[in-house]
């Protein structure tokens, strides 16, 4: 099987056609398809600087979110938040409509958020008018506000799909798990982090085990894992230079954290990913 070179993720940017200055977008599956292949080809990884939503409307497809596949069928709807990888398969025979959102609430993926719902047929069909009237407004002047009123309706739409609001999780607990999003492996030890917070690390500590039951250290692992994992499957970067980015101290260090909570080693981690590319 041929190997492509990957010196890293690219980063997609937020790139509205010439001449629009728009924070929010509606765009039809077929627009996307030809904007982004000038990009990106099927199943080359990226990593985007903005936040999506992917409303179904009908056909089917798939679509990998960081390492999670998930069937695109009429109904559903995919999340997609700045800082994720994700992996565009075949699209050609899906109805369906992404709208994407550029410094509007640019919320920060967070270990345990669902990465899609499937919406039952009313508030699908709520999801229909928000969506025409998004398209209305997205290019008016002095629209924006109206825009980012309406894509926030779409972003509770699909958490009241999910039936998750990070609103109504404990402000510690995102506090936490934001501050090791914004900077993954700048730290292994829980204390570093929670010194930047305005909460004690036993506040933080219940709050974790309240959400996840799962204790900080064990989200922060979670969370290095990810990282890891990202770029052992998406880059050719060796597992010392990974070990490196992710603040290891050596890189037998690295081997031994990954093979304890993977179960293998990152050489054979990345060879089964890369199989089935």
């Amino acid at each position: 099987m041929a190997t492509r070179k990957r010196s890293d993720i690219p980063d997609v940017p937020f790139r509205p056609p010439k001449g629009r200055n728009v924070a929010v977008e509606v765009i039809e599956m077929g627009v996307l398809e030809k904007r982004r292949r000038q990009v990106v080809d099927d199943g080359v990884p990226e990593r985007l600087t903005f936040e999506y939503l992917l409303l179904v409307w009908g056909g089917a497809g798939c679509h990998i979110v960081d390492f999670q596949e998930i069937d695109l069928r009429p109904g559903r709807v995919v999340r997609v938040r700045p800082g994720q990888v994700q992996q565009w398969q075949a699209a050609s025979a899906l109805d369906a409509v992404a709208i994407i959102a550029r410094d509007v609430s640019a919320q920060r993926w967070l270990a345990g958020d669902p990465a899609f719902c499937d919406l039952d047929p009313n508030l699908l069909d709520v999801s229909r008018h928000l969506v025409e009237a998004l398209a209305t407004v997205q290019d008016r002047p002095n629209g924006s506000r109206l825009a980012a009123q309406l894509w926030q309706s779409l972003v509770d739409v699909y958490e009241l799909g999910t039936s998750v609001d990070r609103r109504d999780l404990p402000e510690p607990y995102v506090a936490f798990c934001e501050a090791i999003e914004a900077n993954p492996g700048a730290s292994h030890n829980v204390a570093d982090i929670v010194a930047g917070l305005a909460w004690s690390e036993r506040t933080i500590r219940r709050a974790c085990l309240e959400v996840t039951g799962l204790t900080p250290k064990q989200l922060l692992n979670q969370r290095l894992m990810l990282e890891a994992k990202r770029l052992l499957a998406h880059t050719d970067r060796s597992a010392a230079s990974i070990a490196a980015e992710l603040r290891f101290s050596e890189a037998t260090n690295f081997q031994k954290f990954f093979q304890r909570l993977a179960g293998v080693n990152p050489g054979d981690f990345r060879r089964s990913v890369r199989a089935v590319d």
